[in-house]
């Protein structure tokens, strides 16, 4: 790209008109990254992307959690919360480590707990859900508790 400016100018009693052209190299967004300093720093890094939550519910064989993960869906939309809930049987929990910010068991369920802590050996936050919530398939207190203990676990 380039810019041109034309100046007028009186050379003898006329109206001359002179161009002058300017080149200049286009920077990259690397370029341009690299030389933010103080408040402009502050405000590139202020517009950080939020992360999906993402929460499992593990029951005895995913039916009945199944029913309380579409309540949190519904009031983390109604919140405008970018979360995702998933619903599974307690055996193949195994098989979707990696998958899950934070773990809620049913409380009919509460009996793996030793074998929970050794699958996730401290790396994930998990709880037995609130049976009163539970048996209610309360979206609301069950996705607040998922989201305070995501926070406590991962914003220390």
């Amino acid at each position: 790209p380039y810019m041109c400016m034309c100046i007028f100018v009186y050379l003898k009693s006329r109206l001359c008109c002179v161009f002058f052209f300017f080149f200049f190299k286009q920077k990259t967004a690397y370029e341009i990254s690299a030389c933010l300093v103080g408040s402009e720093m502050c405000i590139r890094d202020s517009k950080e992307e939020k992360k999906m939550i993402r929460i499992m519910l593990a029951c005895a064989g995913g039916m009945s959690t199944s029913l309380l993960m579409n309540k949190m869906k519904e009031e983390a939309d109604n919140r405008g919360l970018e979360v995702s809930v998933e619903a599974i049987g307690e055996k193949t929990l195994e098989q979707h480590l990696g998958e899950f910010d934070v773990l809620l068991l049913g409380p009919q369920v509460r009996y793996v707990i030793p074998n929970v802590k050794k699958i996730l050996a401290g790396k994930i936050p998990f709880d037995v859900i609130d049976m009163r919530d539970y048996g209610l398939m309360n979206g609301e207190k069950v996705l607040a508790a998922a989201l305070k203990m995501y926070d406590d676990f991962y914003n220390k």
